[in-house]
């Protein structure tokens, strides 16, 4: 009978972590819409100049484009946590700005990720933050 209550546990402990794996994870890009442009506004309040546009999904992909700029990557952590992994970035034959180095230098540090109206802000362990707006459309 002991064996039996086990083995009954042991089941419903499973099923139960196997539900789990069905609860979706979901990082920015479940919170935007994948044609959403966020701007590049500020790297540790402090305003930037360079034009970067950052979107977030489809899934959890990430992608930055800006005059000189490409990047992508993929968000590994559900919200509110944030891991940007597998970043990939190509020359465009140009010079990048400090701007837009500065942000592909400080995405891979950033652990927290919050959405508030128009506004994503990315902070990291240290207090670091990338601020993103949501883009004007035309």
């Amino acid at each position: 009978m002991i064996r039996l209550a086990a083995w009954l546990v042991a089941g419903l402990a499973l099923a139960w972590l196997s539900a789990c794996d069905a609860v979706p994870r979901e990082g920015l890009g479940g919170q935007t819409d994948p044609e959403t442009r966020w701007r590049l506004a500020a790297i540790d309040d402090r305003a930037v100049n360079d034009p970067v546009l950052v979107t977030f999904g489809p899934g959890r992909a990430i992608s930055a484009a800006g005059p000189c700029l490409k990047l992508t990557a993929e968000q590994s952590l559900p919200l509110p946590w944030f891991r940007a992994d597998d970043i990939r970035s190509a020359a465009t034959g140009c010079t990048l700005g400090a701007d837009a180095a500065r942000f592909a230098a400080r995405l891979p540090h950033m652990r927290l990720a919050e959405r508030a109206g128009d506004t994503i802000l990315l902070t990291d362990d240290a207090g670091g933050s990338i601020e993103l707006r949501l883009a004007q459309t035309e």
